[in-house]
């Protein structure tokens, strides 16, 4: 493993500027050789992945008939401990490019944006009979493709989690305060443990068994604080889970924060 690297202290000067530039210069280097060394990883991981779950499905489909039940059993786990470490690798990408790159600030319709995921999650979800409440008028001045991940990551998660509850809800809209939430009546989680939520691989009461790998949460953090905002939690088990967030005011809003 590679020693890791120190830096001088940053030094005061008369105003700053110089310490400044270097400590986010530093900032931004380090970034970059992560972005670098996750590519890197889930490249050379790749390989070796790809040759275990196809010598898996050859076995199971050339060979299935000469494996009693046991056999096929194992041979059916590899292959899907196998796709799934597949989806983390490809999650890992995801969160490492949601640190990169320029924002793109513009005035952005929430409300629009749950509609449309919200529909696609209707047309694939079956027959399930779930109410969605989205507040009219949701808009921050953010980057669109990003707070789409982020927002595609909620729903997806309430939706996932108010499966097989009678009455599934789930509610998009802005508190008093300004900030956004996503509630659900779902599964919900022990409070306890809400510290561990936003950490990438952080599974919590089951997720695994509702297809879940423990980095959506995590994007949607990076995401939020990428726009320089604050994400948290409320929940309790089998009761629902509330996810709230902070993003910049629209630009008109904005604009007069700047005059006052």
């Amino acid at each position: 493993m590679a020693a890791l690297r120190s830096y001088p202290p940053l030094r005061s000067t008369s105003d700053g500027t110089d310490e400044l530039a270097r400590a986010q210069a530093e900032v931004i280097r380090l970034g970059k050789e992560l972005k670098s060394f996750t590519y890197s990883v889930s490249h050379d991981l790749g390989a070796p992945l790809r040759a275990v779950t196809g010598f898996a499905e050859a076995l199971q489909e050339e060979c299935g008939d000469q494996l009693d039940a046991t056999a096929l059993e194992y041979v059916n786990e590899v292959r899907k401990a196998g796709n799934r470490m597949r989806v983390m690798l490809g999650g890992l990408i995801t969160l490492a490019n949601v640190a990169d790159g320029p924002l793109r600030l513009q005035d952005t319709d929430l409300s629009q944006i749950a509609h449309e995921i919200t529909d696609r999650l209707r047309e694939t979800g079956g027959e399930r009979d779930v109410t969605v409440v989205i507040g009219d008028g949701l808009r921050a001045f953010a980057d669109p493709d990003l707070i789409r991940l982020a927002l595609v990551q909620l729903l997806e998660n309430a939706w996932r989690f108010t499966s097989g509850r009678a009455g599934a809800g789930i509610e998009f809209g802005r508190a008093l305060d300004g900030s956004f939430f996503l509630r659900d009546n779902g599964a919900g989680f022990d409070s306890r443990y809400k510290a561990k939520l936003f950490a990438p691989f952080q599974v919590l009461h089951g997720e695994e068994d509702l297809g879940g790998l423990g980095l959506g949460l995590a994007i949607v953090a990076r995401v939020v604080h990428r726009h320089g905002g604050q994400v948290w939690a409320q929940g309790e088990p089998g009761r629902g889970a509330t996810f709230s967030f902070t993003l910049p005011p629209g630009p008109r809003q904005h604009e007069r924060k700047l005059q006052s």
